[in-house]
């Protein structure tokens, strides 16, 4: 799996069709579609219209929150929460060749998605406190983030950190046992996508090199 996973952004005066041109155009190959406050067939439409734009460019496309919607648009596959709906209900409808992946808070969470025995990922934070999301979480504790890490790896799950993720806190986080980061806030940070995805791209190679 690609090391950096690209969340858009609804909050944005660049459409999420322009974000995902933009991300495209850094090199990153991962795409989350995050889209909240519009109804279900605005949703969809936008899912469609991407979906078709990253089969093209070889992009990996997943959908944040919804079964359905990764289903109707063609996505790679789909994200969720614990609220979002049923792990093992994604991976019935969407088929084994999909990508499901969850976002886990705690141990308990964890525990559950990789008992469920059909997610690809799991996404773990917060890193740090994010206005990305407006329920504005605590961030993990040091102790919290490693234990959560490590139980991905001995589950041999890759493992995402979320929650504001920066370049200068790749390496160490690749080094903790992180597969790779999900970034959203820093990502847009002064409208410069490309130019950011491009650090956050950077920060994961020379975070690799080192350790191997």
């Amino acid at each position: 799996m690609h090391r950096l996973q690209c969340l858009t952004s609804h909050r944005l005066k660049l459409g999420i069709f322009d974000q995902a041109v933009a991300i495209h155009a850094s090199g990153a190959r991962w795409i989350q579609l995050r889209l909240k406050e519009v109804s279900i067939d605005a949703w969809t439409g936008v899912a469609k219209k991407l979906a078709d734009f990253c089969h093209r460019k070889g992009v990996t496309l997943v959908v944040n929150d919804s079964i359905e919607v990764a289903l109707a648009s063609g996505a790679h596959g789909v994200h969720l929460g614990k609220q979002d709906g049923s792990l093992r209900e994604a991976r019935e409808r969407l088929g084994p060749k999909a990508i499901v992946g969850a976002t886990v808070h705690d141990e308990e969470e964890a525990r559950a998605a990789i008992a469920s025995g059909v997610v690809d990922y799991l996404g773990i934070g917060p890193f740090r406190r994010s206005p990305t999301k407006g329920d504005f979480l605590p961030a993990l504790r040091p102790h919290a983030l490693d234990s959560l890490l490590a139980m991905a790896n001995r589950a041999r799950l890759p493992a995402y950190v979320i929650g504001g993720v920066t370049p200068l806190d790749v390496e160490s986080l690749i080094n903790r046992g992180a597969h790779g980061v999900a970034v959203c806030s820093d990502l847009f940070a002064g409208g410069k996508v490309a130019k950011n995805a491009k650090a956050l791209l950077s920060a994961c190679e020379k975070a690799l090199e080192k350790a191997a």
